[in-house]
Protein backbone atom coordinates (compact mmCIF):
# COMPACT_ATOMS: atom_id res chain seq x y z
CA UNK A 1 0.00 0.00 0.00
CA UNK A 2 1.27 3.61 -0.93
CA UNK A 3 1.89 6.04 1.55
CA UNK A 4 -0.13 8.87 1.65
CA UNK A 5 1.48 12.68 2.02
CA UNK A 6 -0.13 14.94 4.63
CA UNK A 7 -2.58 16.34 2.14
CA UNK A 8 -3.59 13.69 0.68
CA UNK A 9 -4.62 12.07 4.19
CA UNK A 10 -6.70 15.29 4.64
CA UNK A 11 -8.79 15.30 1.16
CA UNK A 12 -9.28 11.20 2.02
CA UNK A 13 -10.68 11.69 5.26
CA UNK A 14 -12.31 14.63 3.32
CA UNK A 15 -14.02 12.79 0.98
CA UNK A 16 -14.79 10.17 3.66
CA UNK A 17 -16.57 12.61 6.18
CA UNK A 18 -18.91 13.93 2.87
CA UNK A 19 -19.48 9.92 2.10
CA UNK A 20 -20.84 9.71 5.76
CA UNK A 21 -22.60 12.52 5.68
CA UNK A 22 -24.05 11.83 2.31
CA UNK A 23 -25.76 8.81 3.56
CA UNK A 24 -27.08 10.21 7.08
CA UNK A 25 -31.09 11.01 7.13
CA UNK A 26 -31.77 14.92 8.75
CA UNK A 27 -32.15 13.01 12.20
CA UNK A 28 -29.13 11.63 12.73
CA UNK A 29 -27.46 14.51 11.16
CA UNK A 30 -29.55 16.98 13.57
CA UNK A 31 -28.01 14.60 16.54
CA UNK A 32 -24.54 15.00 16.00
CA UNK A 33 -24.72 18.85 15.57
CA UNK A 34 -26.64 18.84 18.99
CA UNK A 35 -23.99 16.88 20.16
CA UNK A 36 -21.04 18.94 18.88
CA UNK A 37 -22.53 22.27 19.69
CA UNK A 38 -22.95 20.73 23.43
CA UNK A 39 -19.88 19.38 23.96
CA UNK A 40 -18.13 23.03 22.12
CA UNK A 41 -20.35 24.92 24.58
CA UNK A 42 -19.90 22.50 27.73
CA UNK A 43 -16.62 24.49 29.64
CA UNK A 44 -18.93 28.05 29.03
CA UNK A 45 -19.61 29.66 31.84
CA UNK A 46 -23.09 31.38 32.28
CA UNK A 47 -22.27 35.40 31.42
CA UNK A 48 -20.00 33.40 28.13
CA UNK A 49 -22.45 31.54 27.08
CA UNK A 50 -25.29 34.29 27.69
CA UNK A 51 -23.25 36.93 25.52
CA UNK A 52 -22.80 34.29 22.81
CA UNK A 53 -26.63 33.48 22.39
CA UNK A 54 -27.44 37.29 23.01
CA UNK A 55 -24.94 37.80 19.72
CA UNK A 56 -26.27 35.61 17.85
CA UNK A 57 -29.96 36.69 18.19
CA UNK A 58 -28.60 40.35 17.04
CA UNK A 59 -27.77 41.62 20.78
CA UNK A 60 -31.13 41.02 21.77
CA UNK A 61 -31.40 39.30 24.93
CA UNK A 62 -34.96 38.61 24.58
CA UNK A 63 -34.53 34.95 23.06
CA UNK A 64 -32.05 33.88 25.54
CA UNK A 65 -34.51 35.33 28.44
CA UNK A 66 -37.18 32.61 26.59
CA UNK A 67 -34.86 29.88 26.72
CA UNK A 68 -33.95 29.70 29.96
CA UNK A 69 -37.47 30.55 30.92
CA UNK A 70 -38.18 27.23 29.37
CA UNK A 71 -35.72 25.20 31.51
CA UNK A 72 -36.90 26.97 34.65
CA UNK A 73 -40.59 27.03 34.36
CA UNK A 74 -41.11 23.06 32.92
CA UNK A 75 -39.72 20.10 33.61
CA UNK A 76 -37.29 19.62 31.02
CA UNK A 77 -34.25 17.62 31.59
CA UNK A 78 -32.96 17.25 27.92
CA UNK A 79 -33.34 18.17 24.47
CA UNK A 80 -34.85 14.82 24.32
CA UNK A 81 -37.45 15.42 26.40
CA UNK A 82 -38.28 18.80 25.03
CA UNK A 83 -38.88 16.86 21.81
CA UNK A 84 -41.04 14.43 23.15
CA UNK A 85 -43.06 16.82 24.94
CA UNK A 86 -43.31 19.36 21.88
CA UNK A 87 -43.96 17.61 18.80
CA UNK A 88 -44.27 20.69 16.53
CA UNK A 89 -39.98 20.75 17.04
CA UNK A 90 -39.79 17.80 15.16
CA UNK A 91 -40.91 19.23 12.37
CA UNK A 92 -39.89 22.72 12.35
CA UNK A 93 -36.46 22.64 11.65
CA UNK A 94 -35.28 26.56 11.37
CA UNK A 95 -32.71 28.33 12.30
CA UNK A 96 -32.67 31.53 14.60
CA UNK A 97 -36.23 31.66 15.09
Amino acid sequence: MTSLTSDQLVKVKEKFCLNLVNNMDLDTLIEIVHEQLMQGYDDWDEVEFKEEVVSYYGEDPTQYNNIVNTVTDTPYSSYGDYVTTNPEVNTDYGVGK
